[in-house]
Parts: structure tokens; sequence; C-alpha cells
């Protein structure tokens, strides 16, 4: 009985444990599905949370965002779609896709159907490098950029897809921009036609087409005849058209394939691809039949002018395309020299011509030694250009005499090159060949560098420690350096000479540049701009070698501070009573105008007595000093790197 007892309190027992076991159970259960749903508010909230940073965040892009659902219906439209497509986010969602942003290729006009149902179906991003246009709501055609990328699970199923694109307006406009600079910078604004830019460009390209085949090809050099005389007579207006009336008769006469180019002013060229010369002379010829029949009239009047050509063939011997341009421009030259309005080809190069020597340092080369004059340019050209390498030049200075006691120092730069016997040419042997081929900027360039460097070094050798002027130091001279007209027609040349002269304002007042009056006269408006332009750089300006053919309107319209007065007046006729006269006259209108005076070719003691009882300011000559070698006048070195001018 006893151990039955036992057995039932035990039983009894066990059976409290289990109830309470199961209740412990029950409350376990209860935490645990407690924690599950905890944990699905938490993945709820963050998946809503992320869903929201994902709306906010294409919210605030600047393209236009769709996404799609699986199905291809809009499930979110950004604000910069509703922008750029007319369409709510409200009336878009849920619509397919294709109802609201269906793009079609820009050129063909065919949809573009594999962008949101390609990428639905294949899973892959896509991207149009092309631009492609949609329809907006409005019925407005829009030009975009557009790409897609669909939105994959974990097992890479694709569930939807994000459409990203961007008004692509601006950028067409700009790619029209940049199409319509790049033809401005390769063609004439007045006629059209290709300008030296692209010639030089097409021209290349026709010269190393023949390197590779047996190809011919001519190019026309063209110089009209009578041009200046329309101008100055009916003025630019008239000029203008009769430039674009003569451009259209010569594009009439050449093929399509053939190239016109105006270079400038009155001058053209025309590239005749794969054509012989002998076929190049009948359309040359033809061109000027028709320009010396052009019928031109203006303001009642008729206008006839010619035109003279030059042909050079361009084949595997040619050497490069300023050879090329160099040999029809010579060409061109013989036909104005023969008589104008006429053809001539060109000839084979001669062989070369010994360097001429002159007689005397200060003897000119005449045109009899080299025989014609354009066989005398062409003879220096390999030596400037070996002068302009090695530095071959030599600069001499002429100092002026002030005629009015303590007036500052001037001298004038003098240019000569040395020859190899230790002799020096004058300037006006070789400065016509130089402006004809190009050279001149670099010489003058080159020139005015040297003198800056001396007048700058000058300026600091006048500092004291403290960076102020000191009283002891040694007044450096104005210095005077000629201008050429080839320079002052050369905007490359201005650019780099404003470049520079930036460099050293602190000198610039003590440069004064002289333009010949017969320089000036030809080149007025130019001459004038260029005055304008450097004379904020504080520079002076004379107007060289004044013998009264500039009127004194067109002198108050230059500007200029000096005038350089060439007459016979400073020389030994000084007392001559006409002389005299004329001279005077002039000093007297430079000093009613503010401008200073330099009487030239004071060559005796006498005229320098004269020219000051005429009240002129400075005096120059050899009875005042004869060109001296600047390295003899100064302790600096005169070379200059030509090559980098």
């Amino acid at each position: 009985q006893e151990r039955v007892e036992r057995l039932e309190t035990a039983c009894s027992k066990l059976h409290d444990e289990l109830s309470e076991y199961a209740t412990l159970k029950a409350q376990l259960e209860r935490a645990r599905q407690a924690l599950e749903r905890d944990i699905d508010r938490h993945r709820a909230f963050r998946g809503q949370h992320q869903q929201a940073l994902g709306w906010m965040a294409l919210q605030a892009m600047s393209d236009g965002a769709i996404v799609v659902d699986s199905e291809g219906r809009i499930d979110f439209l950004n604000r910069a779609a509703e922008t750029l497509l007319g369409w709510t986010h409200d009336d878009a969602r849920q619509r397919p896709v294709r109802d609201v942003f269906a793009p079609v290729d820009e050129a063909s006009r065919q949809p573009l159907t594999r962008l949101v149902e390609g990428i639905l179906a294949e899973g892959q991003w896509c991207c149009l490098h092309q631009l492609a246009v949609v329809v907006t709501r409005q019925g407005r055609d829009r030009v975009i950029e557009v790409s897609a990328s669909p939105i994959l699970t974990d097992d890479e199923t694709a569930i939807g897809a994000i459409v990203l694109f961007r008004d692509a307006s601006a950028s067409q406009q700009q790619a029209r921009q940049t199409q319509q600079l790049w033809h401005q910078a390769h063609h004439d604004a007045l006629t059209g036609a290709i300008n030296r830019r692209g010639l030089m460009k097409r021209l290349q390209t026709a010269l190393d087409a023949t390197t590779q085949a047996e190809a011919r090809h001519v190019l026309c050099y063209l110089d009209l005849d009578g041009f200046k005389q329309v101008n100055d007579t009916c003025g630019h207006a008239a000029g203008d058209e009769l430039l674009r009336q003569v451009s259209r008769a010569i594009q009439a006469r050449v093929r399509a394939t053939d190239t016109v180019a105006r270079l400038g002013g009155d001058e053209f060229c025309v590239l005749l691809y794969g054509c012989s010369l002998a076929r190049a002379k009948a359309i040359a010829e033809s061109w000027r039949s028709a320009i010396a029949s052009l019928p031109f009239e203006w303001n009642d009047r008729a206008l006839t002018i010619g035109v003279s050509i030059g042909l050079s063939e361009i084949d595997a011997s040619t050497a490069s395309s300023d050879r090329a341009l160099k040999a029809a421009d010579a060409a061109c030259y013989r036909a104005k020299r023969d008589g104008r309005n006429c053809i001539r080809a060109s000839q084979p190069e001669p062989p070369p011509v010994p360097y001429p020597q002159p007689r005397s340092s200060s003897t000119p080369i005449s045109s009899s030694t080299l025989g014609s004059k354009q066989r005398g340019d062409r003879a220096w050209i390999p030596r400037l250009e070996r002068a302009l390498v090695n530095n071959e030049f030599v600069l001499f200075g002429q100092d002026m005499l002030a005629l009015g006691g303590k007036s500052a120092q001037r001298r004038e730069i003098l240019l000569r090159l040395q020859t190899s016997e230790g002799q020096y040419c004058m300037p006006m042997a070789f400065i016509p060949a130089a402006e004809r081929y190009g050279l001149m900027s670099r010489i003058d360039l080159g020139i005015i560098r040297t003198a800056i460097a001396r007048l700058s070094c000058a300026h600091s050798d006048s500092l004291d420690p403290t960076g102020t002027p000191s009283a002891n130091a040694a007044s450096e001279p104005a210095f005077a350096v000629n201008i050429s007209g080839a320079s002052l027609t050369d905007r490359a040349f201005w650019d780099a000479l404003a470049s520079f002269l930036d460099q050293h304002l602190d000198v610039c007042p003590q440069l004064c540049f002289e333009i010949s009056e017969m320089v000036a006269i030809a080149n007025l408006n130019t001459a004038i701009d260029f005055i304008s332009t450097f004379k904020h750089f504080g520079c002076e300006f004379a107007l060289d070698r004044f013998s009264g053919l500039c009127s004194f309107a067109q002198l108050r319209q230059l500007g200029v501070d000096w005038l350089k007065l060439d007459s016979t007046a400073s020389g030994h006729s000084a007392s001559h009573a006409l002389d005299r006269a004329i001279l005077s006259s002039s000093i007297h209108v430079s000093r009613a105008l503010g401008l200073k005076t330099v009487v030239l070719r004071a060559e005796a003691p006498e005229a320098i007595a004269s020219v000051k009882a005429l009240g002129a300011d400075y005096a120059q000559g050899y009875a005042v000093a004869r060109p001296v070698r600047l390295t003899q006048m100064l302790d600096f070195d005169e070379t200059c790197d030509y090559r980098s001018a």
C-alpha cells in the first residue's frame, strides 16, 4: 500500500511539472510569434523607408525617371518626367508605358520597341547612343537622350524597369552652333567660299594623295586687276558686291569636287583636282573671260575689271603645300608684270642663285645683280630663312640730336644682314623678298624683342635695392623701331606683339614704332587701328618720311606722336626759299597738331642749324651721327631668337 501511495505522489508531481512545462511552452510560443511580428513590422518599415528614399532620390533627379512594373505599367513618374512629358504621376500611374512614353528614332521615326519590352524580357541594361524623339501629352516633339535598366530580384529575375531620359534640345542646339562655328572658321564670311585655313587643309590632303597615286592637281591663284579703283571710286559696299559676283562666276565654272577659296582682299585660289595643266589653262581662260565681261553696275556706273591668274601643277614632286601656293603666287606675279589680265603657269625652280653680295656696306643690291625682280626675291629666301634660324641679322643704332636743349635722347634701330665676307647688306636689298614671302613679321618681332630686352635691362639697372629709381642712374634713350607694311597688315603679328608688350609694360613708354607715310596711306584704316591698339600699352608712334602725301586730316586720324620729315630742306639746299617754306609749314602744322618733329637727312652742320632755326625738335643724319652697331654703343647681346618670333 505504501509503495502505491509513493507512486501516486510521484505521478501527481510529474503531472504538475508537465502542466508547468506546457504553460512555459505556450508562453515561449507566444513570445516567438510576437518577435516574428516585430521582425515583419521592422522589415516592412525598412522596405517602406528604402522605397521612400528611392522615390525621394528619383524625385530629386534633374533627369526624367519612369519606374515600370513587370507587366510594363507605370508605377512611378518623377517631377522632371512630368515636366518633360506633360503627364502627372497620378494620371500616368498604372497606364501602359507605351501610352505615355513611346520614343522613336530621330532620323527614321521608327519606334524604339526594345527599350522597355526588351529589358523586361532579357533583363539587360540598354542605352541608346543616338538621339530619340518622344511626343509629349500636348503633341509636341521633344528630342531626348534615353537609357533603361531592369529592376532585378536576388535570383536575377526582372520585376520591373527604370527608364531615365533627359532633354537633348540644348545639346542639339550646341552641336549646330559648333558646326556653325567650324563653318565660319573655314569659310569666308563675304563670299561663302573656303578661306585660307580651309584651303591649306584641302591642299595638304591633295598633296598627300599624290604621294600614294600618280595623281595631278592644279592650284590657280587669281588676283583681280582694277579692284582698288572700284573701292576708291564707289566705296567698299560696291567692292564687296563685286567680290561676291566674282566668286559666283568662278564657282559656276568648276566642278562640285573642286575647291574655290578667297584668301583675302581681291585674291582667290582654286584647287582643281585630277586636272592636267592644259585643261586648267582652258578653265582659267573661262574665268578670265567671264570676269572681264562681268556686267557690274553701281550707281548708274558701268565698271569693268580684269584678273591675273597664276597656275601651279601639284604632283608627287611638290615639296609642300606652302611651296605650291608660293609657286602659284609667283606665276600670278608674272601675269601682273606681263601686262595683267592674262594667265601664266609656274616655271620649274631655277638652279640655286649665288647669294648676292653688295659692293659696299651702304650700296643696296640692284635688280640687275639678280636678273628679274621675281628671281631676285626667290634667291633671297633660303638666305633669309637661314639668317632667321641662326640669328644672323645685325642691329645698328643712329642717334637723333635734340635741338631744344634738355630733350630726351632718341635712337633709331636699323636692320642689317651680315654676309659671310663680313659686309652688311642694307635692308632694302632683302626686305621686299621678306615681305613677299611672309618672313617680315618674324624679323620685326625679333627686332622689337631685342630692343625691349635692352630697355628692360636698363630699367632694372636704374632701380636701387628698394625698387625705386636711382638718382645716379644713366637714362636710356628711347628706341624707335620700324614696322613694315607686311607686319602692319598681319593680325598674327598684332597678337604676338600685344602678348609680348603686355609682359613689359614698364618700358613701353620708351618704345616708338615708326610707320612710313606710304604704308600708312596704302593701309589707312589698318594703320589707324594698329596705332590705337598699341597706344594703350603706352608706346609712341611716328609717321616716317613724311613728305605731304598724307593730308593733315588723315594725319589727325592716324593719331601719331611724331613726324619724321623727309625733305631736301634738311640738306645743303636748306637756304632755298621754296624748300624752307615747305619744311617750315610742315613744322608749324605739326606743332599746331601737338606733334614733335624729326628732320631727316641732316648731312651737314649747316643743315642742323637751319632746321633748328625753323623750330624742329630733333635732327637725324650723318651730320648728327652715323649708324653704329649696337654692340659698340651698348653693353648687351643684340641677338634675338627669331625662331620664337
